[in-house]
């Protein structure tokens, strides 16, 4: 969870403020967050629709600054990678990084997985509805009920969010669904985004509150 953030982070300075270094330091910790555990891929489609709501607003790169810009990341993440699988690569555990990378997520792809049961469902695959159930039941009722009001803010223009607020969160949450039902911890690298919306919600509440003179907006925001 704390590299997935940091690499959004990284990406969006990146994007904002240009620079060789942020590129390959948002490669870098995308690769430990991939390496952590591989829904940290998620960070590649997280990042091209990052930069394609960007570009709307800014203009297209460049060819030459974006090619740029994405080598840098991708030196950043191969060099990481490297640093990372280096004792699995002078044991003879492959050519190169990105083959022991590969590897491993081919093993974990043709994993068959244990039998799980979710309501009244039992058997070695997931349950599309698991992880948004366990969503609604396993965090605290009112943070999830302040999340989600985050989200129909924002799907209504009342609120406003920059995309890296809620666009990661939302694209793990969809990108998570398939995955054999393990645990709401799946979920976890998208909990940080989800509680800026949710604290981005709670400012709307308190917002509310401060300019109404109804009671209820002040028990609300309570």
């Amino acid at each position: 969870a704390f590299f997935f953030l940091a690499a959004v982070l990284a990406f969006q300075r990146a994007r904002s403020e240009g620079g060789a270094g942020l590129a390959a330091l948002a490669g870098g910790l995308s690769a430990a967050a991939v390496l952590c555990k591989f829904s940290g891929l998620v960070l590649l489609p997280v990042f091209l629709a990052l930069k394609a709501l960007d570009g709307r607003k800014r203009g297209p790169d460049p060819w030459r600054v974006a090619l740029s810009r994405w080598g840098w990341g991708s030196a950043g993440f191969l060099g990481v990678a490297y640093l990372l699988y280096s004792p699995a690569l002078a044991s003879g555990g492959g050519l190169s990084p990105l083959s022991v990378l590969w590897g491993n997520l081919m093993s974990l792809v043709h994993y068959e997985g244990h039998p799980v049961y979710f309501m009244g469902h039992a058997g070695r695959s997931g349950h599309l509805l698991y992880f948004p159930v366990a969503f609604l039941l396993k965090p605290p009722l009112l943070a999830t009920g302040v999340i989600l009001l985050g989200f129909c803010l924002l799907a209504t223009r009342r609120l406003r969010m920059e995309p890296w607020f809620w666009l990661p969160g939302l694209l793990f949450f969809l990108a998570i669904l398939p995955v054999q039902n393990l645990g709401v911890r799946y979920l976890i690298p998208a909990f940080p985004f989800l509680f800026l919306v949710g604290g981005a919600a709670a400012g709307w509440i308190w917002q509310r509150a401060l300019h109404s003179k109804r009671i209820l907006w002040k028990w609300a925001c309570l």
